[in-house]
């Protein structure tokens, strides 16, 4: 009991690691402002932009409002799970690091539901874009990379299968991410052409955009938002001097 309660516990924070993770924790403040003006403009955007989430659109604006909270910012602190918790017992960080990934898989389903819904009902092709490939094949290999991830949870490998298993893990998750954030955008960018080709108003929402009424303003944050978000995480991931170290609990 003793031993599993030792788990759960945070050790001590050594004082001269601290240090080294001044500019990890200045990076870090920076990134979740950069998340936060993401997710509020994004579901701000999504809103208001041609009646909204609760519009004839509503599945469209669905589909683009989930994918971007579930690939860039639940999959985003993901990736830095173990580095925010970094004092925390590996258990932990592994918890949180899960539980970031199923919300990620949860909203990439809702988010497909919603987009095959909305090309059923407008009598639109499927599968006919670069975008959706590439959406395609990003989201089958996450899902092979998230169930490896909880496979590999609970067995007991070995030391050296599970140290190449996790470098693995870590390039493609990156990967994944990198992918994720360019998808992002070209999908940002074809949401005022899918609006103008479904409206009967000349004077739609690719006209607007061009504009730079309000809605396409907010989109343009927001992708902007999206992208100093993104680059932040990946910085942070990539940066060896601030990667998670062993803490009394791994050596037990």
């Amino acid at each position: 009991m003793e031993r599993l309660l030792h788990l759960w516990r945070s050790p001590p924070r050594p004082k001269h690691i601290d240090k080294v993770y001044f500019r990890f924790d200045l990076f870090l403040s920076v990134s979740q402002v950069f998340a936060f003006l993401m997710v509020i403009l994004a579901g701000y955007y999504h809103e208001i932009a041609d009646d909204g989430l609760q519009g004839s659109l509503g599945q469209l604006h669905y589909h683009g409002l989930y994918m971007r909270y579930a690939l860039i910012f639940f999959q985003g602190e993901g990736l830095l799970a173990y580095r925010i918790f970094r004092h925390e017992t590996k258990i932990m960080s592994k918890m949180v690091h899960t539980l970031m990934h199923i919300c990620t898989f949860a909203l990439v389903v809702a988010a497909l539901i919603n987009i095959v819904q909305f090309k059923n009902d407008n009598h639109i092709s499927h599968m006919y874009s670069s975008h959706s490939w590439i959406g395609i094949c990003l989201i089958s290999v996450y899902l092979v990379q998230f169930a490896f991830g909880v496979i590999n949870f609970p067995l007991p490998f070995s030391t050296g299968t599970r140290s190449s298993f996790v470098s693995s893990h870590k390039l493609v998750g990156l990967t994944i991410f990198v992918v994720s954030v360019a998808q992002s955008l070209t999908g940002s960018a074809q949401i005022p052409l899918i609006i103008h080709s479904q409206s009967n108003n000349c004077t739609t929402e690719a006209n607007e955009y061009e504009r730079l009424s309000k809605p396409s303003l907010l989109l343009n944050f927001t992708s902007v938002f999206t992208l100093l978000y993104s680059l932040s995480v990946i910085y942070m991931v990539c940066t060896n001097r601030w990667r998670r170290r062993k803490t009394p609990d791994e050596k037990i």
